[in-house]
């Protein structure tokens, strides 16, 4: 049986489509207190190799996609502060990828207007991720990282696999009759 192809929504068709349920994310949130709490242990072991900072958005490339559980816990982040989700567009560009534009949801001065709610790649972007490409990181940051304990590192199968599974457990319960076609969805984010 072959995968169903991939449909791409505008956030205000994904809105649009009334969730049957209440959205639940105790799931997602969990996940979420899991990677803060992991980039607090390397912001903490490794404090002087982290170069990140507010304002720095040097890595802040667009972002075609989330899925709907991060879209739902933006707008629910958004119902909750009374702040507007559509981009504000700085118009800056990086150091890094000077011929890109950056995300935008990031102002004039480079701090993340959703930032409280920004998705999960924003949340590990920058830390320290191993892949099937080996280890990934800010170029800025761990410059001089020689050996770094297992334990601090992201698996990002892991992390991808755990939000795919989140994303269909809150489609499935919020939009039961739509679940068919939503488990296949992807919110287009900018």
């Amino acid at each position: 049986m072959s995968d169903p192809a991939l449909e791409m929504l505008s956030g205000a068709d994904f809105d649009a489509i009334a969730h049957e349920a209440a959205w639940d994310f105790s799931g997602f949130e969990k996940l979420l207190a899991a990677i803060e709490s992991k980039c607090a242990k390397q912001a903490s072991a490794l404090a002087e190799q982290i170069a990140c900072k507010a304002g720095c958005h040097h890595c802040c490339r667009r972002i075609p996609s989330i899925l709907p559980i991060e879209w739902a816990w933006i707008r629910a982040s958004d119902l909750e502060t009374g702040r507007q989700t559509p981009p504000v567009e700085g118009g800056l560009r990086s150091d890094l990828h000077p011929h890109e534009a950056l995300c935008d949801h990031l102002d004039a001065k480079g701090y993340c207007s959703i930032y409280p709610a920004r998705p999960l790649i924003c949340r590990t972007h920058g830390m320290l991720i191993l892949s099937e490409d080996g280890l990934d990181h800010c170029p800025w940051n761990f410059q001089e990282l020689e050996e770094v304990d297992e334990d601090l590192v992201f698996h990002l199968e892991n992390l991808h696999e755990t939000l795919l599974r989140l994303n269909l457990a809150f489609v499935r319960k919020s939009y039961p009759t739509d679940f068919a076609r939503l488990a296949a969805v992807r919110i287009r984010f900018q």
